[in-house]
């Protein structure tokens, strides 16, 4: 949020720029979730067994593939960068930077691969506080680099260099902490580890599935309503930055859940689940409640989206999309909690296909409804519909699982 608030006040071409690559950041984000929550859950089970040490050779062995996975994703990007500028009708005036903008911030994303599992192994291996302070490190550094680059006029290359260097920092600090912490002792072996294989395949794939999905609804979305014009294209992308801000924790919600439930399932206490879940569901909604009310009487609003676009008509939409599905982010938080934690119990396949459901029905059909209608209203309308149907079939699925 501080990134997009950054780039406003460099134009709103820079942030038009933006708007039009966030579907595109979903595609590392698949990557590295799936890389990142096979080591948590790996890291989970070790510490549930008492073997915390093997923590360290499962990580190095899932970054032998997930490095060459991310290079070449960076790659692909690079070479499909004008094509993708044509698919989402970028304006002539902002073509050249889009690709340029692309191609470095692809090849940043690879950096971010390294805090992805050391933070990943923290927070399985019972140090949550170590990993929050990592993130919270890089976090500092790319927003003060990216407000450095802003104060002397460097451009939007600037935001792809501040990720790099945040990144390669967060690495080295991520190791420095594992080793503190028992997960990398000394004398450690770092053989290559057939078994990540099998873990990749059966938790990280389906989770990067489910994101691949999510890439494909953004890169969808971002079409629609491209057909309304730039202010349309940059209000959307804040919202659903604003948006991504509220289910961040929704994510970390679920993911705390998963990690004691794999922790009983370790210790072979696996009668313990269904209290862990409904705990950690309770919890939610209650954070939730609070969340959807904030976002509704603050954000949607308030002056707020003026303030981080510096554009008066792409803060109205903005705040246009927020006033109707605001309010369901309760329903959409509890969702995604019990979709999170049904990926990280082994569902993943199913996890798929109920993420797919929910695309389909607002890609397909509110993108379908505002192409026809000439207006974005009725996407926005099916995506508040979607959010309260989903809260009534993920929560009893993921219990159901549980038992």
């Amino acid at each position: 949020m501080a990134t997009l608030i950054l780039m406003g006040r460099m134009g709103a071409e820079a942030l038009y720029v933006r708007s039009l690559f966030t579907p595109l950041a979903f595609l590392f984000l698949a990557l590295h979730t799936g890389l990142g929550v096979t080591t948590q859950v790996a890291a989970a089970v070790a510490r549930g067994q008492g073997r915390l040490d093997q923590v360290a050779g499962r990580v190095t062995s899932i970054v032998r593939v997930g490095l060459p996975a991310a290079l070449v994703l960076a790659g692909v990007l690079a070479v499909l960068a004008p094509t993708l500028a044509h698919l989402l009708s970028a304006q002539p005036s902002a073509r050249d930077d889009f690709v340029e903008f692309v191609r470095w911030t692809g090849l940043a994303y690879v950096c971010v691969l390294g805090p992805t599992v050391c933070v990943s192994a923290l927070r399985g291996g019972g140090r949550p506080w170590a990993a929050g302070a990592v993130i919270a490190g890089v976090a500092t550094i790319q927003i003060g680099l990216t407000a450095i680059g802003v104060a002397v006029h460097a451009g939007i290359l600037v935001v792809p260099a501040a990720i790099a260097a945040a990144n390669v920092a967060g690495t080295v600090a991520g190791v420095v902490l594992l080793r503190r912490f028992g997960a990398w002792p000394p004398g450690t072996s770092l053989a290559w580890r057939p078994a990540v294989v099998g873990s990749l395949l059966s938790i990280g794939a389906p989770v990067a599935g489910s994101l691949l999905i999510l890439f494909v609804s953004n890169l969808g979305l971002t079409w629609v309503v491209s057909a309304f014009g730039p202010d349309v294209v940059t209000g959307f992308a804040t919202a659903a930055t604003v948006q991504s801000v509220v289910v961040v924790p929704a994510i970390a919600l679920g993911s705390a859940t998963a990690i004691l439930m794999n922790e009983h399932r370790g210790a072979g206490r696996g009668d313990r689940l269904p209290g862990v879940l409904d705990a950690g569901l309770r919890i939610s909604a209650i954070f939730y409640l609070v969340t959807t009310t904030l976002v509704v009487f603050a954000t949607a609003h308030g002056p707020t989206m003026r303030a981080v676009t510096g554009n008066a008509a792409a803060a109205s939409e903005a705040r246009h999309y927020l006033a109707v599905v605001g309010p369901t982010y309760l329903c959409m938080g509890l969702a995604l909690v019990a979709l999170t934690i049904m990926e990280q119990l082994g569902a993943g396949a199913l996890a798929v296909t109920l993420n797919g459901t929910y695309v389909l029905v607002t890609l397909g059909g509110g993108g379908w409804l505002a192409r026809h209608a000439h207006h974005p209203d009725p996407l926005y309308l099916v995506v508040a519909v979607a959010n309260v149907l989903a809260v009534g079939v993920l929560p009893i699925v993921t219990r159901k699982l549980a038992r």
